[in-house]
């Protein structure tokens, strides 16, 4: 609290008056100063009342920003000044904001039917009205904002959150800004420029982040690290604090995932019917959305027109991908359908039959059948091609036969996205368990016993999370009761006391709970793998040995002993709680989703029938109604809106966390399921405990134990591809082999980076400069024995660059040594030589003419002795390229004087002059059916698919 003379209550009453007055004034007379226009006040249209209302806001927008960061950048970074920081200043500001919404509401219920912004009923999901829709949620908004800042002024407190709560304008003075253009006379210039659109709408989105993203992160953070200042707040300022944040929260999430990508949608579209006839016409649409009907009658009329005559009935379906059931089900179909396969892709030719200048007998000896090889041979022109596309249905499936790194990108991101979504759950549930109220729940007994000490907070949490479900009376009904739902029922609460028991702090250098259940999920995981049928083939028992005996070491040496678990049993219940729980947990997931899913309801049903009984008698004083009515008291009088708040986070964490876990053991396996879990808390663990009280064993136990996991994943892959039957692994199994890769290459050259930056520091400060060290900045693993592995280098003079002008000509060179021969390493050196000759002399741009020049080398060439050079070079035309080469003795890679003379006898070399075909094609994508729109050459492809006249995607054309 300042020390500054501050207004009274009656005074901020009058305060308040004032300001409503002020923006009554400013609504009328605004927008008509601005236009200088008075006919404006007087007699105004209804488009000119919503300028007038959209006017006063900015205004208020304005002066809201400007007063907010002011408040904030008063404040300290503590949660002193957030919440008890009150001034005059923050009395006339809040006052100013209370007004504002109050005459907000007044404005917005003249004008709703234009809050829409630009939409109609189309636009919304149930297609309802959306001026309707908005004009409801502007109420309560306002309605609530006024409420909230009429609070701050009243108690004087959470001042921070009514401050950001001014800042929360900033988007909405670009927002305002945009209904300006819609609701214009005429259309903005810059609306017609797509690029200018999207800049403007990443900028709105961008401060929308900004100004009401990073309060949503400051409520979080005092959530954890505020918890004591926030724990002195009564009641009613509690309920204020937490009810504004949250509230608010969920408004603006609401609103950037549904309105603002309505609007930025729609935006867009007119945007990019800039150039077309009916851009007037479609951004009047926005004034007018009850004209979207009869423009959209005239667009599909449009696009019936636009249709290709006597288009295949194939044309109107999307394309879609075809499985081999699929496709081999049409080689014998009833109804007389013709597919074959070109090139990967399927193609229903049965309307196409009768057209075939070949005649059907052709078609129809490929149906159901791969024909490819016979469509190449018979060398169709480009107009045929083109025509393929009238008959495309989609790609084909094929099944993996042959794993291939860095091919299954997709699997990779969606495993990691996987990962990261279960980090983020169990982050968010610890951080918020040490703040509610569980960790605090003791027992009325006079002794407390050990039993409730250990089990009586954790059980709690238990209960709080079996309840958010309510789950209903039919639940408890026995006959309902399955060995599925009560094996869930005991390890839903065992995980979850395990993980309350877990998560409290050791002394000194102690392990923690959560580094006992990580190693511990990962022995029961050994264990349960090898007691498979064939696990004993994959037992890599040396570095499991090697794994388990780091991690024993490093638990010893850090003090961990029997004395230590007889008196202090928390952190070691805690782990094997969790490590036991989890493998089960993961397991009771079965192959049908609604079977696991109803047992999983059931079972936190059971936890509560059979958990709250069990909570009673360890907290009660006594079995009867007294030791329950002393209880309930107890529980009654104990409770905070703050511990209230993060319990009822934490549960929700740990729910959804569950949720998620339960569905990556049914989608993926329940041994990825469970060692995902040990990865995160051991990476957890590792990472905050550093290197330091010989935990660097620890890091030695994590690396050994996934080194023996990639290794057995990629075993196993080998040994199913081996089979041919590697397309019935679940896409899990090899993002996880390709995850492993990708850390074992980002690791790799970590490595490869360091070693090779200082021998090439070193060796080239000792060597000439002829003789340099080189070494590619990525390492090179072993890639396969058909891949060749070479260098290349790439030169093209800076005129060329800027340059609007393409090549015209180009030679390209091949060139073969036998470095078998005997005089093959004084030909190499030659060669080389002559090449890094040529090469310096591409540099010199006089001449002129260069395009671009790229040569090649591959040492070595798998399966022969020989070694290899490719150069290509563009030139913008013969002429050039004739004159560059008498100045210079010849051309790049084309030094034929040398083998003429009888230099070199182990070169066997070809060379090719090229010359373009003819100018580029340039093609699009129908954004309905994906079929690919061509031109002619030379030519911008249709802005429609001239197969189905849909829209195309609008690929860039230069």
């Amino acid at each position: 609290m300042s020390d500054e003379v501050l207004y009274s209550a009656e005074d901020t009453t009058r305060l308040i008056l004032c300001w409503c007055g002020l923006w009554m004034v400013l609504h009328y007379l605004a927008w008509a100063l601005w236009k200088r226009k008075a006919l404006i006040v007087c007699s105004a249209t209804p488009v000119e009342r919503y300028r007038r209302r959209l006017c006063r806001s900015q205004i208020y927008c304005g002066l809201a920003v400007a007063g907010g960061l002011r408040l904030l950048l008063g404040c300290r970074w503590s949660a002193a000044d957030l919440l008890y920081s009150f001034s005059a200043e923050h009395q006339v500001l809040f006052s100013m904001a209370v007004a504002h919404w109050l005459v907000s509401v007044w404005e917005d219920s003249m004008n709703w039917t234009f809050l829409r912004g630009g939409l109609s009923a189309r636009d919304t999901q149930n297609g309802a009205d959306p001026s309707r829709f908005l004009w409801q949620a502007y109420l309560v908004h306002h309605l609530v904002a006024a409420v909230a800042f009429g609070a701050a002024l009243r108690l004087q407190v959470c001042t921070g959150l009514a401050a950001f709560g001014l800042v929360f304008e900033m988007p909405v003075l670009y927002m305002n800004l945009r209904e300006f253009i819609v609701y214009a006379d005429t259309p903005v210039e810059w609306f017609r420029d797509l690029r200018r659109v999207e800049l403007f709408w990443g900028t709105l989105l961008l401060w929308f982040r900004l100004a009401r993203g990073v309060p949503t992160l400051v409520y979080f953070y005092s959530l954890i690290f505020w918890y004591e200042d926030i724990g002195k707040l009564s009641t009613k300022e509690a309920w204020m604090y937490h009810g504004m944040a949250i509230f608010f929260t969920i408004l603006n999430w609401n609103l950037a995932g549904t309105f603002l990508q309505a609007w930025k949608k729609k935006d867009l579209e007119v945007a990019e019917s800039a150039k077309a006839v009916d851009y007037e016409e479609k951004f009047r649409q926005l004034l007018n959305p009850e004209d979207e009907a009869r423009f959209a009658e005239k667009v599909r009329k449009e696009e019936e027109s636009s249709i290709v005559e006597d288009a295949p009935e194939v044309v109107k379906k999307p394309l879609m991908e075809v499985s081999p059931e699929l496709f081999a089900s049409k080689a014998d179909s009833e109804e007389g359908e013709l597919w074959v396969e070109i090139d990967n892709v399927a193609y229903n030719l049965t309307e196409f039959l009768g057209k075939h200048p070949g005649g059907d007998a052709i078609l129809r000896k490929f149906a159901g059948k791969d024909a490819s090889k016979a469509f190449h041979k018979a060398k169709h022109s480009m107009k045929a091609k083109m025509m393929m596309q009238l008959y495309c249905v989609g790609p084909m499936l094929k099944e993996l036969k042959e794993y291939r790194i860095f091919e299954h990108t997709h699997d990779l991101r969606a495993l990691l996205f996987a990962f990261l979504n279960l980090v983020a759950l169990l982050i968010a549930a610890c951080w918020m368990l040490p703040n509610s109220f569980f960790p605090s729940v003791r027992t009325m007994q006079e002794v407390e016993t050990s039993a409730s000490k250990l089990l009586a907070p954790g059980l709690a949490f238990a209960l709080g999370t079996s309840t958010l479900l309510v789950p209903g009376r039919q639940r408890f009904n026995p006959a309902t009761w399955t060995c599925g739902a009560m094996w869930f029922a005991a390890t839903f609460t065992s995980l979850v006391v395990g993980l309350e028991l877990a998560r409290r702090p050791t002394q000194g250098h102690l392990p923690t709970g959560l580094e006992i259940g990580a190693a511990l999920i990962f022995v029961v995981e050994e264990v349960l793998i090898h007691l498979d049928a064939e696990g004993w083939k994959y037992l890599y028992w040396r570095r499991n040995l090697l794994a388990a005996a780091a991690i024993l070491m490093a638990w010893r040496c850090r003090g961990a002993t029997l004395e230590w678990v007889d008196n202090t049993p928390e952190p070691v219940l805690g782990g094997v709680l969790i490590g036991i729980s989890i493998p089960v947990f993961c397991r009771l997931v079965q192959t049908q989703h609604e079977v696991w899913f109803q047992q999983a309801i059931q079972g936190l049903a059971l936890t509560t029938f059979f958990g709250l009984p069990w909570l009673f008698y360890l907290l009660a004083p006594s079995m009867d109604l007294q030791g329950f009515k002393a209880l309930a008291s107890h529980a009654w009088g104990s409770w905070t809106i703050n511990g209230l708040i993060g319990a009822m986070c934490c549960c929700t964490a740990i729910l959804a966390f569950l949720a998620a876990l339960l569905n990556e053991a049914f989608s993926s396996s329940s041994q990825l399921a469970s060692r995902t879990v040990a990865l995160m808390l051991s990476l957890a663990v590792l990472l905050r405990g550093g290197f330091r009280g010989y935990r660097w064993l620890g890091w030695v136990a994590w690396f050994t134990i996934m080194g023996t996991l990639g290794h057995r994943n990629i075993a196993v892959l080998n040994d199913l591809q081996k089979k041919g039957q590697l397309g019935q692994v679940r896409s899990q199994k090899i993002a996880v082999r390709a995850a492993w890769e990708m850390f074992y290459l980002v690791l790799g050259a970590l490595a490869w980076q360091v070693l090779q930056g200082s021998l090439k520091m070193w060796i080239n400060a000792l060597m000439p400069q002829e003789l340099q060290f080189y070494a590619p900045w990525l390492p090179f693993f072993e890639l396969g024995e058909d891949v060749d592995v070479g260098v290349a280098a790439y030169f093209a003079p800076k005129e060329a660059v800027t340059s609007k002008e393409g090549p015209r000509h180009f030679v390209c060179s091949v060139r073969h040594m036998d470095t078998a021969h005997p005089d093959a390493e004084r030909d190499l050196h030659l060669h080389r030589n002559t090449a890094r000759d040529m090469w310096m002399k591409c540099k010199d741009t006089s001449a002129g003419g260069l395009v671009a020049n790229v040569n090649c080398f591959f040492p070595r060439l798998s399966g022969s002795t020989h070694c290899k050079e490719i150069n290509l070079s563009g030139w913008v035309s013969s002429d050039a390229a004739e004159a560059w080469s008498e100045k210079h003795g010849g051309l790049p890679g084309v030094q034929s004087h040398l083998s003429s003379r009888g230099q070199m006898r182990t070169l066997g070399e070809m060379q090719a002059i090229l010359k373009p075909h003819g100018e580029i094609r340039h093609q699009d994508r129908c954004s309905s059916c994906a079929r690919l729109s061509e031109s002619e050459l030379g030519q911008k492809a249709p802005e429609r698919c001239r197969y189905c006249g849909k829209k195309n995607f609008g690929y860039p054309f230069f």
